[in-house]
């Protein structure tokens, strides 16, 4: 007995493709897209299309929500901040967008003696004197106002 080849899938969909052409179900009323072939999918007579139209007909209608988020993001990109890196505003405009996947009140209390070892070295800067803060009295006296005229005149 001769044994028929397993269909390709480009076969799969020419054959789903062929028996929607002929298919004699119709959308209900107040049927949705997406709700339309969801039925479809479950009759069982199709498997390829309904994904396909996941993909086609979830995609936003209107351009709305992504001038929102793109809002967001202006709002966050200032002269002020221009150096944030692409990856931190992704993650503020996701998160901004999606206030439900974050709970601020499930955040770990730190405590007050291990706050400075949370806080990155490059925001922080010590307001406390320090030995440099005479090393640098020294350096601004070698360039007092007089020697940055005089450089100035070229003299």
């Amino acid at each position: 007995a001769t044994q028929r080849p397993f269909p390709t899938q480009p076969d799969r969909v020419s054959q789903e493709l062929r028996n929607w052409e002929i298919d004699q179900t119709e959308m209900r009323a107040n049927e949705d897209v997406l709700a339309f072939w969801m039925r479809m999918e479950h009759s069982g007579g199709y498997s390829i299309l309904p994904r396909v139209a996941k993909v086609l007909f979830a995609l936003p209608s209107s351009s709305a929500q992504i001038e929102r988020d793109f809002s967001v993001c202006g709002e966050m990109v200032t002269s002020q901040r221009a150096s944030l890196s692409n990856e931190n505003v992704d993650m503020c405009a996701f998160l901004n967008r999606n206030e439900a996947f974050v709970d601020i009140a499930q955040c770990e209390s730190i405590p007050d003696d291990e706050l400075d070892s949370h806080i990155p070295q490059c925001v922080s800067y010590v307001m406390e004197a320090t030995p440099r803060d005479d090393e640098d009295e020294m350096i601004l006296d070698l360039f007092s106002q007089a020697s940055v005229e005089e450089e100035e005149k070229g003299v």
